[in-house]
């Protein structure tokens, strides 16, 4: 088995959390009549909406930028990692 990068694990959990509160937080706005608690300022509603916003550019944005540059970084090391295959290409300084 491969092993992750640094701080892999705590991306994991930190999106796993993200996905619990974005689902927790929008279920109560679909309970509950989000532009008439806006509108009295209702605290729950604020910070709910504030949930939502928050978690759903995280699970826009950061999620799959992260997951980019982690296949891209396990791309790329493992090209390096691969020994030369010997096709005769020399050193790359056109001697020879």
């Amino acid at each position: 088995m491969r092993r992750l990068p640094r701080g892999a694990v705590a991306w994991v959990v930190v999106t796993a959390v993200s996905m619990l509160l974005h689902a927790g937080a929008g279920r109560w706005l679909a309970d509950h009549d989000p532009i008439a608690g806006l509108l009295r300022l209702e605290a729950i509603t604020v910070v709910a909406a504030g949930v939502v916003l928050l978690t759903r550019l995280h699970l826009y944005f950061v999620v799959p930028g992260w997951l980019l540059y982690l296949v891209t970084d396990q791309l790329v090391t493992r090209r390096l990692r691969e020994p030369d295959s010997g096709t005769g290409t020399g050193t790359g300084t056109g001697a020879g």
